[in-house]
């Protein structure tokens, strides 16, 4: 029997993995995933641009969970969110930031964001706090692409193989420097993402381009690839898979 669970996550690049790689291997244990953009402002072409609010950014991310929930009682939700720049207005930002492992900050803002919406819904009788499953990822999406940088390398210089080796041989150097690829550490000059745009021109998160198709590596690298070496997302693919 197929059911639904709905992904609520912050950009369009995470978006995209959730469409086209998650629901795949997800289908498989029965789920009809639906990915859901935290929207932000609209776009002069029509619709919303995804991301964090500036202002408020938390407060407003629980409103749009609030609201999904409500939309579609009853079933699962859960969330994909990166921990680098996640909004400074949660309640536990100084906690988090006092931590050094990247694991027990995803796991405290996790719990942080369960706390707050289950305060939302008190007085619903028709909330169930065992469907809605926060997960925060250590340290952004783009970790992923440190999983298996060759295959990373060849993705986004695909049809030069000498940038690529190079690209793979920086890669490995950074990557070797870390326990996981969920440790390579999360601020403005290196988060995954900024070490990225470092290296390959034209790559910019979130943005058309390189980074509108940087999901094609964690895809080919394969869901079993990363959860072997991604430990905080395994544990999240597990419970979602359990259910």
């Amino acid at each position: 029997m197929l059911r639904d669970i709905y992904i609520i996550s912050e950009g369009r690049t995470e978006c995209f993995f959730i469409k086209n790689v998650l629901s795949e291997h997800l289908l498989t244990y029965g789920w009809i995933v639906v990915p859901i953009t935290l929207p932000t402002s609209q776009k002069a072409t029509g619709g919303y641009k995804g991301g964090w609010r500036r202002t408020g950014g938390y407060k407003y991310a629980l409103e749009e969970i609030r609201r999904e929930i409500i939309t579609h009682m009853g079933k699962l939700h859960t969330t994909f969110f990166d921990l680098y720049g996640f909004p400074k207005d949660i309640p536990c930002y100084k906690q988090a930031n006092s931590m050094s492992s990247p694991y027990d900050k995803a796991k405290l803002y996790e719990q942080q964001i369960k706390q707050d919406i289950c305060k939302i819904f008190h007085d619903d009788d028709n909330y169930n706090a065992d469907l809605f499953i926060p997960y925060v990822q250590p340290y952004e999406f783009e970790s992923f692409l440190f999983v298996d940088p060759k295959c990373s390398a060849s993705v986004l210089f695909e049809r030069d193989e000498l940038k690529a080796a190079a690209l793979e041989k920086e890669m490995i150097k950074i990557a070797s420097n870390f326990e996981t690829p969920e440790h390579i550490n999360g601020d403005s000059n290196t988060a995954p993402s900024k070490r990225i745009e470092k290296l390959v021109p034209g790559f910019v998160k979130n943005k058309a381009g390189k980074a509108g198709f940087s999901w094609r590596a964690p895809q080919r690298i394969g869901v079993q690839g990363v959860r072997q070496t991604c430990q905080h997302f395994n544990e999240w693919l597990s419970i979602l898979e359990s259910y």
